[in-house]
């Protein structure tokens, strides 16, 4: 099921302007190169924030999750990839 920004910030309890800086961060990865007219999320989304929230929880930077990120996305394709449960 899709859902636009509004929808999404509801549902996940996370405001609408975090979820913007966490796109613009390109943390958020399937909305990075879309227009904020095209957003609509999805489950995926709502993996990748949650994994984001944790982290900035736990009080990881912006700045680390800019480089952290990238490494949990190819580590889900693998893990996808191989039918292998992922432990991310």
């Amino acid at each position: 099921m899709e859902m636009a920004l509004t929808d999404f910030a509801k549902s996940t309890g996370v405001n609408q302007d975090r979820i913007r800086e966490y796109i613009a961060a390109g943390l958020l990865p399937s909305h990075q190169n879309q227009a904020a007219s095209d957003w609509r999320f999805t489950d995926s989304d709502q993996y990748w924030l949650d994994m984001v929230e944790c982290f900035r929880d736990n009080g990881t930077s912006l700045d680390d999750l800019k480089e952290l990120m990238p490494l949990c996305q190819a580590a889900k394709v693998e893990a996808d990839s191989a039918n292998t449960p992922s432990l991310i």
